[in-house]
């Protein structure tokens, strides 16, 4: 790590090693934890006709982005007690303690999750 930035390299995974997600076919994970942000990576590809669900509600203490990007890609997401359906290209916030859960319903592409450490929150107007 350098006083400028910090450069991350991980592997692609199993979606499975993250608490309140499941292992399916067609998604995988790429991943960074550290302080002030945790990054993640979901690629989607290959996942069928009727894929199941595969992330259970869950939450964080962290406030959370979710970008998702990708050819005719949707997500199912639930934020408390809603549901929507998301197409690429979209976002999500999801605040601080809140349940959620995501689940790819179709398409390709990645879904990006940025996950802020409490204070750490980038100030408003700033790059």
């Amino acid at each position: 790590m350098s006083e400028q930035g910090r450069i991350w390299e991980a592997e692609w995974g199993p979606l499975g090693v993250v608490e309140g997600h499941d292992d399916v076919e067609g998604v995988l994970r790429w991943a960074v934890a550290s302080d002030p942000v945790h990054v993640a990576v979901h690629r989607i590809e290959g996942l069928g006709d009727d894929p199941p669900a595969y992330t259970s509600p869950h939450r964080h203490q962290d406030e959370e982005l979710n970008l998702i990007l990708g050819e005719d890609l949707v997500y199912e997401i639930r934020i408390g007690e809603d549901t929507s359906l998301v197409r690429a290209p979209g976002a999500v916030w999801v605040p601080s303690g809140v349940p959620h859960a995501a689940n790819a319903r179709g398409g390709r592409g990645h879904l990006i999750c940025i996950r802020f450490t409490p204070g750490e929150r980038p100030a408003r107007g700033t790059r």
